[in-house]
């Protein structure tokens, strides 16, 4: 809706995240992009779509976009590492999620996000070799 606010559009992002409505995902962020070219909640949505519907290149782009708007913000990097972990680059996957933790270190959330991947990523690489 054209008079939505960023509260009420942040919510159907979540929505749509939560029952895993990617493609529709995707069409809701470049909506709330067109109206807010800024908004970093509307690039990690389009971020975390385009991972999850194998679009590596928007995807790629959406989190350079994201990271750019908010340096600080672990986010781009977590959502980033599962890119690279779906792509089978251990080392980017690793140096991500590096990333993130650095950026959210007292974060349990994000201390426990990262620990798990991580490790995968790692067994997966040793097992490549």
């Amino acid at each position: 809706a054209p008079d939505a606010t960023g509260e009420q559009l942040t919510r159907g992002a979540e929505l749509l995240a939560d029952a895993q409505q990617w493609d529709a995902a995707l069409d809701y962020a470049d909506k709330w992009l067109a109206r807010d070219p800024k908004s970093l909640e509307a690039r990690l949505l389009e971020g975390r779509a385009a991972v999850a519907t194998r679009k590596g290149k928007r995807a790629e782009s959406a989190l350079r976009e994201a990271a750019t708007l908010a340096p600080n913000d672990a986010r781009p990097d977590a959502i980033m590492a599962e890119l690279r972990e779906l792509q089978a680059e251990a080392t980017a996957a690793l140096d991500a999620w590096t990333r993130a933790v650095s950026k959210a270190p007292s974060n349990a959330r994000s201390s426990a996000l990262v620990q798990k991947p991580a490790s995968r990523v790692l067994e997966s690489s040793q097992a490549s070799t």
